[in-house]
């Protein structure tokens, strides 16, 4: 099994930011932005849940079923946001999908295949190296899988 390798730019690692989203700046909660309606529809992904999960306020705002609609449940996490004043930015992010051969290192890709992935940071110097971790780990998975073909 191979080593997960660490890219040190986001051009190696076929990554690049799609939008930065700060929390504290959603303003009003019956106004939802676009970007947040897109957020909640797709709270079947594993980064959106593990955002989810990771704000305790939004413990009760999680289950798309108590809600009417994307819009209304957008409204409830910006609610809950804005009452414990969180602050931090939600990053949207893409990386090419690799298609390795078996059993070798050689792979395919390109910005026509690619995941969409979302994650959380505290701090703008921390996108970055973020996103370097996610694309590296996601690499490494692809490539363990062909071989493994």
């Amino acid at each position: 099994m191979s080593e997960l390798h660490l890219y040190d730019n986001l051009f190696d690692a076929e990554a690049r930011v799609a939008a930065i989203y700060m929390i504290e700046a959603l303003g009003d909660p019956d106004s939802p932005p676009d970007w947040l309606l897109d957020f909640v529809d797709n709270t079947d992904l594993p980064d959106v849940r593990t955002i989810l999960e990771a704000h305790p306020e939004l413990a009760d705002a999680i289950d798309m079923n108590k809600f009417e609609d994307c819009k209304e449940q957008a409204s409830a996490l910006m609610e809950r946001w804005s009452l414990v004043g969180r602050k931090g930015l939600i990053v949207k992010a893409e990386i090419c999908v690799r298609r390795y051969r078996a059993g070798t290192t050689i792979f395919s890709s390109g910005w026509g295949h690619l995941r969409w992935r979302w994650f959380t940071v505290d701090d703008l110097d921390l996108i970055v190296p973020t996103l370097l971790g996610i694309a590296s780990g996601q690499h490494h998975n692809s490539m363990v899988e062909g071989q493994a073909a």
